[in-house]
């Protein structure tokens, strides 16, 4: 699994848990080998090509605070990472608040305030995000797979024929989790799984969460509901 090194929240770690909690039930005898990717990592490219050679991995963090996540679902899609220009290659991009703006192949900023994820044939909004101090709030996330075929070179006694990569991009760190959640739903396994080999699948996550009157310095949101919308 890859996180950022310097922007690894503790939504991304609740993610992580809720993934490593799933997979242990699954599997017993699974075994994690987590990754940690510094921005402006100079072996970045090499380290996206091993990924896709070998193992399944699970990449974790939006592009706004994880690198690794752009060069990984821009190298499923055959495209320039951090190229506006190479938007059209998507079906869905993110909208981002003018602070909130990196540059990326499948984001870019909003102009008229409504953040979230977009359709990119028809540049409507799909899946918002709002921030609430207390009350319902709303944020999404990104979901892509790939499956990636395995030579028989690389296979163990002949088996496993393919690898998995997953990638859970929220819009803010609470759509990471909610991502998560969809992720490991028997609900949506099937409409995840992309129908052939070398054909990445992007899915939108919807979500809605409760903020409690608190503090507010404490960031006591739950997720209430995610699911996956229907392209």
């Amino acid at each position: 699994m890859a996180l950022s090194r310097q922007t690894t929240s503790s939504w991304d770690l609740r993610a992580l848990f809720t993934l490593t909690h799933h997979l242990n039930k699954v599997d017993p005898g699974i075994r994690f080998k987590f990754v940690e990717h510094p921005r402006q990592d100079r072996p970045l490219r090499e380290q996206v090509q091993r990924l896709f050679k070998e193992g399944d991995h699970i990449v974790i963090g939006s592009p706004k605070s994880n690198q690794f996540s752009e060069e990984v679902v821009c190298h499923a899609y055959n495209v320039a990472p951090y190229s506006p220009d190479q938007l059209y290659a998507f079906e869905f991009a993110f909208r981002w608040g003018s602070r909130q703006a990196v540059s990326s192949s499948f984001g870019s900023p909003a102009e008229n305030g409504d953040v979230g994820i977009v359709s990119v044939a028809t540049g409507e909004l799909v899946a918002r995000r709002t921030l609430v101090t207390q009350g319902q709030g709303e944020d999404c996330a990104l979901i892509i797979v790939e499956r990636v075929f395995r030579p028989v070179a690389r296979r163990a006694h002949g088996r496993n024929d393919e690898n998995i990569i997953i990638v859970i991009l929220g819009y803010s760190g609470i759509g990471t989790v909610a991502g998560a959640h969809v992720a490991i739903s028997k609900e949506f396994a099937r409409a995840l799984y992309p129908e052939r080999t070398g054909k990445p699948l992007m899915k939108v996550v919807s979500a809605t969460y409760a903020r409690p009157p608190g503090p507010s310095s404490d960031d006591n949101r739950e997720v209430t509901e995610a699911r996956l919308l229907e392209n």
